[in-house]
């Protein structure tokens, strides 16, 4: 949506209530940061409100494990977050190669399953 104008927030807020009805879970991908509506909604499972990888795909790119340290302790603290998780193709930061095919991160596996655990995404 990339977005967090009234009309994208009246969107979201329509679109989990509709699901609500039907009885459908949504977790918001590509979204602003959370605003409360899993206080509202049961059947909100997470919205991304952050930055996943993606970086790592395009020129310049580069997260590095410190972001993945400091992440749950600061946009982990509004709620749910749909992040990218579990790139398995991982480097040291002087072998990083944004052009490279798979897709590779910065960081250890380890690293990568610690992710899974820190961030809290039902």
């Amino acid at each position: 949506m990339d977005s967090d104008s009234q009309e994208t927030v009246r969107w979201y807020e329509e679109t989990i209530a509709a699901a609500a009805r039907h009885r459908l879970t949504v977790d918001f991908h590509g979204a602003y940061k959370p605003t409360g509506l899993a206080r509202t909604y049961p059947n909100y499972v997470a919205q991304e409100g952050v930055l996943g990888d993606e970086p790592n795909k395009m020129p310049g790119g580069r997260f590095d494990p410190k972001r993945s340290i400091t992440l749950p302790f600061t946009r982990g603290l509004l709620g749910p977050t749909d992040v990218t998780l579990s790139g398995f193709v991982n480097r040291k930061v002087g072998e990083f190669r944004t052009d490279a095919v798979p897709t590779q991160t910065i960081g250890t596996p380890c690293q990568q399953f610690a992710r899974a655990v820190a961030f809290e995404s039902p």
